[in-house]
Order: structure tokens, then C-alpha cells, then sequence
């Protein structure tokens, strides 16, 4: 009886040794796949690349800022801040469909997807202007504050 415990024994551990390093080849190589996959997938655009920003000016008296949202992209509709030289900008114009969500980071806010523009009216005195955007895209990364400063001479006319 012994030895035919042994003998189970003996063919059951090499059964072991051959099939649990095949499972495990195996397994490792399934899991490497999607690692791959996830990390080429999921790579996040840069906030250039997501929110892709413009300025013109219009009429020589309005600079008219708009922004490109790519897919899956949102801009907050509160974390906008424009300066004109070192003035902020306390009632800004944002033309855009803003889009109520439940977000992670900030609970129920205001969104933009697609496109925002934003239209600054009297600037014929104005040197420069300053924006600040905030945004996210939907698998959670979320963009630190974005900030460009314009000069007012190198715009060109819209």
C-alpha cells in the first residue's frame, strides 16, 4: 500500500512539474498581451493635444479664443479664467453647449465637449491675454490647469 502511495504520489508531482509551468507559461504570456494592450490604449494625449487652443481677433476691437475638445475630452466650465494684461476678466462670454455631469474630482459641474469659444469684446487698448482651462478626459486622467498667454500685436484677423 505504501508504495503505491508513493508511486501516486511520485506520478501526480510529475504531472505537476510539467502542467503547472505550461499553465503559467501561459497565463504570464495572456497577462503580458493585455498589459501591452492596456498601456497602448490607454495612453493619455497631452493637454495640447486634448484641448487644442486658438486666438483671433475680429473686427479689431474683439479676440475671439476658441477651443478644439478632442473625443472623450472635457473642459470645466468653471475653472476658465482670462486676464487682459493683469485684469481678470469677472463676466466671460463662453459659447458652447455646457453639459452637466457627476464628475469624480469636483461632484455635479458644468462641461464642454467639442468645442468652446470665448468672445472678449473692447480689447483695443490690451497688450496681452492670459487663459487658464482645466479639463479631463473620461478614463479619469485629469489635466493639471493649462495656462497660455497671447500677445494682443501677433494676432492675426479673423
Amino acid at each position: 500500500m505504501i508504495i503505491k502511495v508513493k508511486k501516486l504520489i511520485k506520478i501526480t508531482l510529475k504531472k505537476y512539474f510539467v502542467i503547472v509551468p505550461i499553465f503559467a507559461l501561459a497565463s504570464y504570456s495572456l497577462s503580458t498581451e493585455s498589459f501591452l494592450e492596456k498601456i497602448t490604449n490607454n495612453k493619455a494625449l497631452s493637454g495640447d493635444e486634448a484641448f487644442i487652443f486658438s486666438a483671433h481677433i475680429q473686427d479689431d476691437e474683439s479676440i475671439i479664443l476658441t477651443w478644439t475638445i478632442k473625443e472623450n475630452c472635457f473642459l470645466y466650465k468653471d475653472k476658465f479664467k482670462t486676464y487682459l494684461d493683469t485684469d481678470l476678466v469677472e463676466n466671460q462670454k463662453m459659447e458652447g453647449e455646457a453639459i452637466r455631469i457627476n464628475d469624480i474630482y469636483f461632484g455635479n459641474v458644468d462641461v464642454f465637449y467639442n468645442s468652446v469659444r470665448q468672445t472678449i469684446d473692447n480689447t483695443e487698448h490690451v497688450g496681452s491675454v492670459k487663459v487658464v482651462y482645466q479639463g479631463c478626459n473620461e478614463k479619469g486622467f485629469c489635466y493639471p490647469p493649462i495656462s497660455k498667454e497671447i500677445q494682443v500685436d501677433n494676432l492675426e484677423n479673423f
